[in-house]
């Protein structure tokens, strides 16, 4: 019984009259999922960027790249015709440590960008709509940019997620908004 008291008060489904509009604490559902979704990837974005500078400044002792670069190019020296490890050895990453450095800043401040818009969608919904807009439309401009030097399904898939933001910020998000207000929520 106190199972779907703590359900009910957690996920509620407005008045009679907007049954079907579900609401997680308070707030829309599709706004708590992505929400949840810009805050966990923001998360995982400063984390990858934090383990990749532990790595770059020697505190971390993981080097996977350059441990498969000598291993690919120990295998080379045993068969050089080995259509594998040719393949991989032309394939494999080349970035300086200066670049990595470059990235993982980048990443990280990437991360914070989304985290800063995750809550603020959450808290102070009507004032950050506009800049979410924003910065998912640079994010979409900039995805069309790199998928014109080169296509890829993961970047057009990025993409479509970016202009799901930005339709969902720009045209249902207000319609939401405007329902609970008229609800008195």
């Amino acid at each position: 019984m106190e199972y779907n008291k703590v359900i009910m008060t957690v996920v509620t489904f407005g008045d009679p009259q907007h049954r079907r509009d579900p609401h997680v604490w308070g707030r829309p559902a599709a706004l708590a999922v992505l929400v949840g979704y810009e805050g966990l990837t923001g998360l995982l974005n400063i984390l990858f960027a934090a383990a990749t500078l532990l790595v770059v400044n020697g505190y971390w002792q993981i080097a996977p790249l350059s441990a498969l670069r000598s291993l690919v190019m120990r295998e080379l020296a045993e068969d050089p015709q080995d259509l594998l490890f040719n393949w991989l050895a032309g394939n494999l990453p080349r970035i300086s440590p200066d670049d990595t450095l470059h990235l993982a800043w980048l990443v990280c401040g990437f991360g914070l960008i989304k985290l800063a818009i995750a809550g603020g969608l959450w808290f102070k919904t009507k004032e950050t709509r506009l800049a979410a807009l924003a910065v998912f439309g640079l994010f979409a401009v900039y995805g069309f940019w790199r998928l014109i030097l080169a296509f890829s399904w993961w970047k057009a898939g990025a993409i479509g997620i970016d202009l799901f933001f930005i339709y969902y910020f720009w045209w249902a998000l207000p319609r939401h908004l405007a329902r609970d207000r008229a609800l008195g929520a």
